[in-house]
């Protein structure tokens, strides 16, 4: 029933499935047509979007279709015939004439006893005479029937009923019926007084009718019930109200109900062979749904109109199952898996409008017609569902409106397909390796694998310490230790740092100037560990600063070996380095004459803070555009402006740059709380830069995390993590980038790197591998304890050990499995070489056809045949291994050993 509602309906019958109708003061009948941009549309016509419209080619006028039901009869003799309610109830067939409409005929087919309100109209889709009409039901008609099937038959041709005492009972108790109706079922003789929400034939039996009463849902038989094995009803009890029914036109036995229970709306999706309970239930944020409606076309797509929405929500539901009661469907994972798509009814960029009522075409793919509440009528396309699927190849399958699209899109920088690259180019666990593969792709993985690289050397020379101290049991790990953790405290003996001592910075260095400013540096054995770790050299190692310095002036980088000279306190060398970049880079007026400037500038050093000195210098600073002069200045300025801020959050400088200037400038208290602020920025960054400041330690896994969360490049963290195998082995974290790496090697088919990897990190691991094939005897079913498989000796165990039956025979050489036969087909008769691999008799078989020998012998013999060596065998046990195929020129048999 639609109460002040539009409503639309397509055509049912045959070779008139481009008509519609639109009712709501009177009933219209249209004609589908396509729009050109030449096509005026009449005064009569109606838009239904750019390209269609609807001619009028039928109407009918002066009948009051408020709070009435539409139903149109599936005949092609009579194409026209619609059954109408009226307010006050009645039922009427209504024949459209679109030739004369003043001719339409109106015939009465039930007058109720009492005024009540028809809930529901439907025509038989099978046997197109009979008509269910279904009415709510109060108090005032307990005693009134609420379900009605009339058999309307007519003078054209249709399939009917036989007339039987059941199909014509009880007619004055229920109201006249006119013309010649008969009722087929008066469903009131079952429970007299229930309100039919909803109605629904079931299209796969047409003697089947379900209706939603009251708290109830019931599927009748309408047949004779002594004459059947059907019952005549079926009832499923559940405490819900306000059914939808609808009933699934593609899929046998399948209904959708939507309900309220609890004050919570529920679609349900049922099989009328199990009907004690629903299949599955939808719990969602639904609202009130008005119409529940399966496509006609499209298997197991469900749309939902829900009150006031301006778009319908569609579920799609797996096609191909048979039984639609499986434990597939009633698995509450499948039920979670299930998603709303929605289709909006306006256009875009322009604001939807509520939508009132939908109607599917019967036949073509994915249109709708809508009724909106502005009263316009328009037509809907409904996108299918694009499912995607990746390849391991990195192709992309799509499947479309049932079509299977491949494509190979642009993948050249996706994640996946630089890791197989690295993968197939040697990216391992070789640090040296990895940063000659990434240091033309990227210059972040290339600062991280160097500093590792830096590390592990330090390492092997014992410079700073793998195990961290750890006050519960005095557990230690190895690990690789970053600034952070050796400043902590961790690495130490006693868990702590050993004591600062502020110092001159000027007194580490002989220096020619006297009038510096006072510039104190904090210096113990964890400070001066972490300079190494960054990059830089032991304050108190004047030789290593000389060779670091002539290193850098080497590479062109004489602004970094100014700076750096002049934080270490070598003031004389620092204007030396300048001097000599603006000689040497004379070919660059504007860097030669920068670098000449500063190096005048710094001559003027004063240690008042009131010179003009510190004036000109806080000025020159901020034009200064390379960062490391601009760090100068700014050093040698702090004490009159801004400290050191302006070094140590410069974006210009280098992050190891900045940490170890404040391992050497800040008091222990700043120092840390500058580590933490910085520290916390790269995990949330995911810079991978920042290992230097974790390393391979807890701290280490979390910016790990936060790189992969931010790249998805599980192969880096596994193999970063992977220098300290013996600490991050069995961490969680580190198994699962593990699993998912190995997990891709594996889609790539790239076994043997999968092989190497697994080879080289349990050599880190000092891991044991365990057995994992067992041999055991065919008779007596005790392990085969041999040693022939590592022996060439013919003369070895072929028999069981325990009972001394024989070992099965070898294929291709007949001798019995264990023996160090003499190989017929690896020896070579010129130089009399006999193989020595124990690999070679190893047990080998068909995963098929169970036959097989010595490993050499089958290899040999599916170089050159695809059958099975054993006679009378047709197994083709080459042709079984396709991975291998497509993997290698070298093809093999599926074969364990």
């Amino acid at each position: 029933c639609f109460e002040n509602m539009a409503v639309v309906k397509w055509s049912v019958v045959e070779n008139h499935e481009d008509e519609f109708v639109v009712f709501k003061e009177d009933l219209r009948l249209y004609r589908y047509e396509s729009k050109s941009s030449a096509v005026k549309l009449s005064i009569d016509d109606l838009s239904l979007s750019d390209t269609a419209y609807g001619t009028l080619i039928g109407l009918a006028k002066g009948y009051s279709f408020k709070n009435t039901c539409l139903s149109w009869q599936k005949s092609s003799a009579n194409p026209y015939t619609f059954a109408v309610s009226t307010a006050n109830g009645r039922v009427q067939v209504l024949g459209l004439d679109v030739e004369k409409p003043e001719d339409n005929v109106y015939r009465n087919v039930l007058n109720p006893r009492v005024v009540r309100t028809c809930s529901s109209l439907e025509w038989n889709p099978i046997q197109y005479n009979l008509l269910a009409v279904g009415y709510k039901g109060d108090k005032s008609v307990r005693s009134e029937s609420s379900l009605f099937v009339l058999n309307v038959s007519d003078t054209v041709n249709q399939p009917s009923l036989p007339s039987t005492e059941h199909q014509t009972l009880a007619l004055q108790k229920s109201g006249d019926v006119g013309g010649t109706a008969n009722v087929v079922l008066e469903a009131g003789l079952h429970g007299v007084g229930d309100s039919v929400s909803s109605l629904c034939w079931l299209p796969w039996d047409a003697n089947l009718l379900a209706a939603g009463m009251g708290k109830v849902i019931r599927i009748y038989d309408i047949r004779d019930e002594h004459k059947t094995h059907r019952p005549n009803i079926v009832t499923a009890a559940q405490k819900f109200g306000n059914f939808h029914i609808a009933a699934d036109p593609l899929f046998e036995h399948r209904l959708a109900t939507f309900s309220d229970t609890d004050h919570a709306y529920v679609v349900s999706m049922w099989d009328d062979r199990q009907f004690a309970r629903p299949v599955f239930s939808i719990h969602r944020q639904l609202g009130i749904v008005l119409q529940l409606s399966w496509s006609p076309v499209k298997s197991g797509c469900l749309a939902l109109l829900s009150q006031e929405a301006p778009y319908l929500r569609l579920i799609d539901l797996p096609c191909g199952t048979e039984d639609f009661h499986s434990e597939l469907y009633s698995d509450d994972s499948f039920v979670n898996t299930l998603g709303f798509r929605h289709c909006y009814s306006g256009q875009p960029g322009t604001k939807p409008l509520a939508i009132q009522s939908m109607n599917w075409h019967p036949q073509w793919d994915n249109l709708m017609l809508i009724a909106q509440s502005s009263g316009a009528v328009k037509e809907l396309e409904v996108s299918d569902p694009v499912s995607l699927v990746w390849s391991p190849s990195n192709t992309l399958l799509c499947g479309i409106s049932g079509d299977l699209v491949n494509t190979v899109p642009e993948l050249d920088k996706d994640i996946s397909m630089i890791m197989k690259d690295r993968a197939m180019r040697g990216y391992g666990l070789d640090i040296g390796k990895n940063i000659s593969l990434v240091s033309d792709t990227d210059s972040h993985l290339q600062r991280a694998w160097n500093w590792l690289q830096e590390q592990q050397n330090f390492i092997d020379k014992k410079m700073i310490p793998t195990e961290p101290y750890q006050s519960t049991g005095g557990v230690r790990k190895r690990m690789i230790p970053g600034v952070w953790s050796v400043l902590h405290g961790d690495f130490s003996q006693r868990g702590t740092c050993s004591q600062v001592t502020p110092t001159n910075v000027w007194d580490y260095v002989g220096t020619t100037k006297s009038d510096l400013p006072d510039l104190k540096v904090f210096v113990n054995k964890e400070r001066e560990l972490a300079l190494l770790m960054c990059g830089w050299v032991r304050i108190s190692d004047e030789s290593s600063l000389e060779a670091f310095c002539k290193r850098e002036e080497m590479h062109d980088r004489y602004e970094r070996v100014a700076a750096l000279s002049m934080f270490y306190g070598n003031y004389d060398r620092s204007i030396e380095s300048l001097k000599l970049g603006a000689i040497n880079t004379a070919s660059d007026v504007k860097r030669s004459t920068c670098l000449n400037m500063a190096a005048l500038a710094l001559t003027g050093l004063s240690a008042r803070p009131d010179a003009l000195w510190f004036t000109i210098c806080n000025e020159m600073k901020d034009s200064l555009k390379e960062p490391y002069l601009r760090a100068l200045f700014s050093f040698l300025s702090a004490q009159k402006h801004d400290g050191y801020d302006r070094i140590l959050e410069s974006n210009d400088l280098p992050f190891q740059d900045r940490v170890a200037f404040a391992c050497l400038y800040l008091n222990q208290k700043s120092l840390m709380t500058y580590l933490e602020k910085t520290l916390i920025k790269l995990i949330d960054d995911g810079c991978i830069d920042g290992i230097f400041l974790t390393g391979i330690t807890a701290v280490g896994l979390k910016l790990l995390l936060g790189y992969v969360d931010q790249t998805g490049d599980v192969q880096t963290a596994y193999l970063m993590a992977g220098q300290a195998l013996t600490f991050t082995a069995k961490v969680d974290i580190v198994k699962e980038w593990l699993s998912c790496y190995e997990e891709l090697l594996d889609k790539w088919r790239l076994w043997h790197i999968r092989a190497n990897l697994d080879i080289e990190r349990h050599a880190r691991e000092s891991y044991n591998v365990q057995k994992q094939i067992f041999l055991n005897c065919n008779y007596c079913g005790k392990s085969v304890n041999s040693s022939a498989g590592r022996n060439v000796r013919p003369t070895k165990v072929t028999c069981c050990p325990n009972c001394h039956k024989p070992l099965p025979r070898c294929a291709i050489c007949l001798n019995y499995m264990g023996s160090g036969s003499f190989d017929v087909y690896h020896y070579h008769r010129s130089t009399g070489e006999k193989p020595s691999s124990p690999f070679d008799h190893w047990f080998t078989w068909c995963q098929t056809c169970r036959h097989g020998g010595h490993t050499s012998h089958i290899l040999q013999w599916f170089q050159n045949h695809q059958e099975c060596p054993t006679v009378g065998c047709s197994c083709h046990c080459q042709g079984l291994d396709n991975s291998e195929q497509g993997n290698s020129s070298t093809t093999r048999p599926v074969t364990k050993s």
